[in-house]
């Protein structure tokens, strides 16, 4: 298929600034900012959607819900609250990441700087994580849906097919984070090669750092 050149647009030309052909047409800072590097959030937002969905359910369907064996309030079973509380802390965790990355790309878009490589892939690392935040929420939010999330008709049972079908985009974003970092240490000097590598050494052993990196 023949597309004629000013109908394309070349992908270094998207990697933050106003060095892009429409830049005259569109000076708007929303038009600055990198696509590749804020690329995961425009997922991780279905993602965060789904488990607050997932959420919201599960606390109305436990209003005045009881086990069938004792008649006690599942709302006032340990087991029960602890699930709510971890998928809730997931979930605020996630849209909290998504927001403050999504926020600094914006200021930065606004002061008319281009974030560096090692910022963009720390937004790329951080999306993919938040994604994964969702799925767990989802998946324990699932467990306190009993047999009756199982069936067609049930909300839980939709968000945990979605949360699994997300799982793939999280690993996908994961995977290209990660390589674009190796080519980064290959790049550039040996000390700004260890600092990548240790940071991607620590990232394994530790909970990510969700600031942004100098």
């Amino acid at each position: 298929v023949f597309v004629r050149e000013d109908r394309t647009l070349a992908v270094e030309d998207t990697k933050g600034g106003d060095t892009h052909p429409g830049a005259a047409a569109n000076p708007a800072s929303l038009f600055r900012i990198p696509i590749f590097a804020t690329f995961p959030y425009m997922l991780t937002g279905i993602a965060l959607g789904v488990a607050q969905g997932a959420y919201e359910s599960v606390i109305d369907g436990l209003r005045g819900r009881v086990a069938r064996y004792s008649g006690k309030s599942l709302a006032d079973m340990t087991a029960v609250q602890i699930k709510i509380a971890e998928a809730g802390a997931c979930i605020d965790t996630a849209r909290r990441v998504m927001r403050d990355h999504c926020q600094t790309a914006q200021a930065l878009a606004e002061r008319g700087e281009v974030p560096d490589l090692l910022t963009k892939v720390t937004w790329r690392r951080d999306g993919a994580f938040t994604a994964g935040l969702c799925e767990r929420a989802v998946n324990v939010l699932f467990k306190t849906g009993g047999g009756g999330a199982l069936f067609d008709d049930h909300p839980l049972q939709r968000a945990f097919r979605d949360g699994a079908a997300g799982d793939d985009v999280w690993t996908r974003c994961a995977r290209a984070a990660l390589r674009q970092s190796d080519a980064l240490a290959s790049r550039h000097s040996p000390m700004y090669s260890l600092r990548i590598r240790s940071l991607l050494e620590s990232s394994s052993r530790e909970a990510p750092s969700y600031s942004i990196l100098p």
